[in-house]
């Protein structure tokens, strides 16, 4: 990549660390969208039991 100028290099380290914690983001989202879920589950089925 040395035939880049420096400002363009610094945008693409940039460019990718910003779509890294992008995608760290998304997986942790996606954890606690599982739990969340799990807990609903949980919820209706104790509703059902009630009724």
């Amino acid at each position: 990549m040395s035939n880049w100028p420096d400002w363009f290099q610094e945008a693409l380290r940039q460019r990718f660390y910003q779509l890294e914690l992008a995608s760290e983001q998304q997986a942790s989202n996606l954890l606690e969208d599982e739990h969340l879920f799990t807990k609903m589950d949980r919820f209706k089925t104790n509703q059902n039991e009630d009724i």
